[in-house]
């Protein structure tokens, strides 16, 4: 089983707009095989490269959006997905 930082929760919270529990945020992650939360994290990476402009209030919205968007396609909440993403990111960067 998957366990978060306090602190990684927090940031997922603060950067989706959420108020999602740290213990929803690891039941509900722990419940996807990392390959299908891999696969979501690419449909998010490509929306992200897609929707790629400097950041302001309108660029912050549209991310989030992306998040949303892939989340509802695939029935999970967008601050888990944010998570997920997070941990997909640091695995690429190590390999």
């Amino acid at each position: 089983m998957k366990k978060f930082w306090k602190r990684q929760c927090e940031i997922a919270r603060t950067m989706m707009k959420s108020e999602v529990t740290d213990e929803y945020i690891q039941k509900e992650y722990n419940k996807i095989p990392v390959d299908e939360w891999d696969e979501m994290c690419i449909q998010v990476d490509t929306l992200l490269k897609k929707h790629n402009a400097p950041i302001n209030d309108r660029r912050w919205n549209k991310m989030i959006e992306d998040f949303v968007v892939v989340a509802a396609m695939n029935g999970v909440n967008e601050t888990v997905l944010y998570i997920a993403f997070m941990e997909w990111i640091s695995k690429k960067e190590n390999k």
